[in-house]
């Protein structure tokens, strides 16, 4: 799941234009941030609402565009002939992706020319870049993926179009009838691997659950005990931040959660959740650990060694635990180990170049 904030722009820009130094806005299109609670937008003319039934003028038609993995290269056996190798619906669901991608790039280079250089753009001056340069309209495209999904409930395009919808939908209230299709048809895909961080950020842990102890694909259940795992650590990492909120940080949480959400995370016990995801991380070490991640990235790993690592964050780098051994030369090449300073206070500075 993707949690998306709308305007996007005047959410993340609006807490240092309005707030004080010390308030920090929260909340960025892909999760929630639980660094730092949200200041409530000042700005809410344009927040979200659940897009109206769609009408014939509403919905504007998305043209067919040209995907570059609609071809296939031309060899002696398959002569390049133009025509497209995928499906006419995979095609159709390939231009909805493209032409609203296409729309929200533009939308965002607009709003680097035109603040190139301001840290800080004041409210008028967002106001009146909105007002010029409107973000773009989800609900078309969501209509015609909707209608693609109404043609064929059970192709890997409908699961593809669902995966699109959860990751666009600006809500949890609105996918309900998206999850019921993926349980009813969808549920023993080995594609659904690609889905359970999705799926729990959406809070669909129960579905997740069931993939784990059904799921006849070793990746399937793996991502899904990953899953589940981090999205416990990052409801203990949500619940410690709304612990110390104040009554104003909690209208802003509620307002980008749901009321109902904070309620729930405000209820949980750190202690209780860090046990079970220790185990749940355990698990993902001792039956998927050779599961491949990001297979042919840059960020190829595998289940394994991120759940090694998640455990030894756990068991080594939390508060009150010893610090783990270091090892190094200091400025003059002189060996050094974190050990030589034991009973002294030390500061320890990370830093790096990328």
């Amino acid at each position: 799941m993707r949690w998306r904030v709308v305007p996007i722009v005047l959410f993340t820009a609006l807490a240092g234009a309005c707030g004080s130094g010390d308030d920090q806005g929260a909340g960025k299109a892909g999760s929630a941030d639980p660094s730092t609670a949200p200041s409530a937008p000042a700005v809410t003319a344009n927040e979200p609402n659940e897009p109206a039934a769609p009408t014939a003028e509403t919905v504007p038609a998305i043209r067919a565009i040209p995907v570059a993995a609609a071809t296939q290269p031309a060899t002696p056996d398959t002569p390049d002939t133009g025509v497209s190798t995928l499906d006419p619906r995979a095609e159709r669901l390939a231009a909805i992706e493209s032409e609203y991608d296409a729309a929200r790039n533009a939308f965002f280079a607009a709003y680097r020319a035109a603040f190139e250089g301001k840290d800080n753009p004041t409210l008028q001056e967002l106001q009146a870049f909105q007002a010029a340069n409107p973000e773009p309209e989800l609900a078309p495209y969501v209509a015609h993926a909707k209608a693609l999904l109404d043609e064929d409930e059970t192709d890997v395009t409908a699961l593809r179009t669902i995966e699109w919808l959860l990751e666009n939908s600006p809500s949890r209230d609105s996918t309900a009838p998206w999850i019921a299709v993926l349980v009813k048809h969808h549920a023993g895909r080995a594609e659904l691997a690609e889905l359970c961080d999705l799926l729990v950020r959406h809070g669909e842990v129960a579905f997740v659950e069931r993939l784990l102890a059904e799921s006849p694909h070793i990746d399937v259940r793996g991502r899904a005990c990953m899953a589940l795992a981090d999205g416990l650590k990052e409801d203990i990492e949500l619940a410690r931040n709304l612990a110390d909120a104040n009554e104003g940080d909690l209208e802003g949480w509620r307002g980008f959660l749901g009321a109902e959400r904070v309620a729930e995370l405000r209820k949980l016990e750190p202690g209780e959740l860090e046990r079970r995801i220790e185990k749940l991380y355990e698990r993902v070490v001792a039956e998927f650990a050779d599961v491949e991640v990001g297979a042919g990235t840059k960020r190829e790993t595998t289940l394994g060694a991120r759940a090694g690592a998640e455990l030894f964050e756990i068991r080594n780098l939390a508060v009150g635990k010893p610090a783990p051994e270091i090892e190094g030369q200091d400025l003059d090449g002189v060996a050094f180990k974190l050990s030589d300073y034991r009973g002294k206070v030390v500061l320890l500075d990370f830093w790096g170049h990328w």
